[in-house]
């Protein structure tokens, strides 16, 4: 009856209108392509203030899992850099590529890639002097490392 195209925008369109049970009810009209193709949008073609708009919508709840402990094991905020909404989109790539059944090597790679992207544009973002920037950097470069090692298995 509708295109995947259009039954989606209404989908997000009913669900922004009316809000709450309605995303939970039009969630379960979007097909799994179109689930991954929008889950793939979020992490790896939308701008990190939109992502956290998305994420306050809670958009296509419960299909996109968007729980989050943050920043895990390490500070959400260290040394005053922000780091939070880079961890919150890490978190909600993993979560959904693992329950789209999607979470391989090579997308952890990748994923793992859009939470260092994001990291350094906090870091250019958030400091006012070549050290300020470097000590971002290091910080940002310590926690890829540390989800590079440690992270994805739970």
């Amino acid at each position: 009856m509708f295109s995947k195209n259009l039954r989606f925008s209404l989908v997000v369109l009913i669900a922004t209108a009316i809000g709450g049970a309605s995303t939970i009810a039009s969630a379960d009209l979007i097909s799994a392509a179109d689930l991954n193709a929008k889950t793939d949008q979020l992490i790896l073609h939308t701008t990190l203030p939109d992502f956290m708009a998305a994420r306050a919508a809670n958009l296509l709840a419960p299909a996109l899992d968007w729980s989050s402990d943050a920043c895990s094991y390490s500070a959400d905020q260290p040394f005053n850099y922000s780091f939070v909404n880079a961890c919150l989109r890490h978190d909600f790539a993993y979560r959904n590529y693992k329950k789209q059944n999607r979470f391989t090597d090579q997308a952890r790679l990748a994923l793992d890639g859009v939470f260092s992207y994001d990291l350094s544009a906090i870091c250019a973002t958030e400091t006012k002097s070549t050290p300020e920037l470097q000590s971002c950097s290091v910080l940002s470069t310590a926690y890829v490392a540390g989800v590079r090692l440690a992270g994805g298995f739970r």
